[in-house]
């Protein structure tokens, strides 16, 4: 059988047999190679043309700068925009504020509210004094934030104090700020007021007298801060309708609104008789604040004791006969309520009716701070006098005299320090000065007496005669002598 002879070693060139393939190969090198020459000049015209337009932007943003700040300054419009690398900045968690209602004003942001229905804004402004971290609604503002601001910044940050101080006034740089209302008072100083936005309105009330000069010396007495010099010549030199009276004036307002009336009249007495001294007129709209039923236009010189009352032929105390030898201490403060509520129905005007009660200095200081703080209930107890106001405080839970709640206080009388020592005259005249400002207020007096004192031309009012015995004469004497002075006799 004969085999077919194999052609493997013919000498013939595979290659050579199939052109075809021959014909791809020789294409593909050719576009290698031209691609070796062409990519990098593409893309380097690619980038260059990038390149080109971000220098070109960039070289009309440069000259065009000088420019917008000159059309800026001419148009009395400093809020330059700022270049698009700062807008992408990270914003400041607490960023300050810088204009003024009366300055040149600078581009800077500001505390500006979301209009609300009156319902929807008092509980805003509830929840922010509540909660002092939380921003009030719409805004980067917190109650914290706010009080951390250094006294400039408060000062120029348009809207920080009309949050921090409601009036009932609408603001004109602040129109959306909230106002002072009815339930706003009532969580404030009723007898459900919130503890936690008393306390808060505690710390505006500290930040603010710091950023005016003066200082607390007690919870309803404000004195000048001596080391603050600098501060006070805000408000000692100010002119009508400056930014200083009206801030003066805000806090004035607020003080009145959240039942610390006796702390902005020792404010607005403290402020005034300097302004005095250093012969600057007297700012009677802070007068007229402090003491709401006196005409702005009546002079200074009207004796405390006549301010407020609207009654013309009424004294600012009455004197009240109480015989502790005939009656318990239930049938004597019996006696005091009916007999306020009697003049509170022949006398609408009066806004209350308060009656003397000797005490030690920190009694004084407690009650006092009581009636700040919205409470009508002082939890007044002990002997003698004390045992009749407690059986009054219990009285006034009664229905027969519930609706003397909040119209019937006690008026203390420092007789002498808790350990039975004389009370130094700044203590003495802590409790003169509360009582008044009651009368200066308003407020009707009952000057306590008892069947020996009333027939006592001298003392016949009955302080200091009884358990303490160390109540300086010279205290005495000036007690008896200005209730006998303001009740006529």
């Amino acid at each position: 059988m004969q085999t077919q002879p194999a052609q493997a070693n013919s000498g013939i060139d595979p290659i050579a047999q199939n052109p075809a393939k021959n014909d791809k190969q020789n294409v593909g090198w050719l576009r290698w190679g031209v691609s070796l020459v062409t990519d990098p000049i593409c893309y380097l015209a690619k980038h260059t043309w990038t390149a080109l337009k971000s220098i070109a932007t960039f070289a009309v943003s440069i000259v065009k700068a000088p420019f917008c700040y000159l059309k800026a300054a001419l148009s009395n419009k400093p809020d330059v925009q700022k270049p698009a690398q700062a807008q992408h900045q990270r914003p400041n968690r607490n960023p300050p504020i810088v204009h003024g209602h009366n300055s040149t004003r600078t581009a800077a942001a500001q505390i500006t509210p979301k209009q609300a229905d009156p319902k929807t804004q008092t509980q805003q402004w509830l929840n922010f004094y509540q909660s002092p971290r939380q921003n009030y609604p719409d805004t980067q503002w917190s109650l914290n934030k706010i009080l951390q601001l250094d006294d400039q910044q408060l000062a120029t940050t348009n809207g920080a104090l009309q949050l921090l101080m409601p009036i009932d006034t609408p603001s004109k740089y602040s129109p959306t700020a909230p106002l002072m209302n009815d339930s706003i008072a009532k969580a404030v100083i009723g007898a459900e007021a919130d503890s936690q936005i008393r306390k808060n309105i505690d710390r505006t009330i500290n930040r603010v007298l710091n950023f005016m000069g003066l200082q607390r010396q007690n919870p309803q007495c404000a004195t000048l801060n001596p080391t603050h010099q600098e501060k006070h010549n805000k408000w000692n030199g100010c002119q009508p309708n400056s930014e200083s009276e009206k801030q003066v004036s805000r806090f004035l307002n607020f003080l009145m609104a959240t039942g610390h009336r006796q702390l902005a009249c020792s404010i607005e007495e403290t402020m005034n008789p300097i302004r005095k001294q250093n012969n600057h007129p007297e700012c009677k709209i802070w007068t007229g604040i402090v003491l709401p039923n006196q005409a702005v236009s009546q002079p200074q010189q009207i004796a405390p004791s006549q301010k407020g009352l609207n009654a013309n032929t009424l004294p600012p105390v009455t004197p009240i006969v109480l015989d502790f030898k005939k009656d318990n201490n239930k049938t004597q403060a019996q006696k005091i309520l009916l007999q306020a509520q009697t003049l509170l129905k022949n006398n609408p005007d009066l806004p209350g009716v308060a009656v003397t009660y000797s005490a030690n200095h920190e009694q004084t200081l407690k009650i006092i701070d009581t009636y700040n703080k919205g409470n009508g209930f002082t939890g007044t107890n002990g002997s003698n006098q004390a045992a009749v106001m407690c059986e009054m405080e219990k009285l006034l839970g009664t229905a027969q005299f519930k609706h003397l709640q909040g119209k019937m206080r006690i008026a203390p009388i420092t007789t002498m320090k808790r350990d039975g020592s004389p009370a130094s005259d700044e203590e003495f005249k802590t409790s003169i000065k509360n009582m008044e400002t009651l009368t200066r207020n308003g407020w009707h007096i009952l000057g306590w007496q008892n069947q020996d004192t009333k027939i006592n031309t001298a003392k016949p009012f009955a302080i200091g005669g009884g358990v303490s015995k160390a109540m300086p004469a010279d205290h005495q004497r000036q007690i008896q002598n200005r209730l006998k002075q303001l009740a006529n006799m």
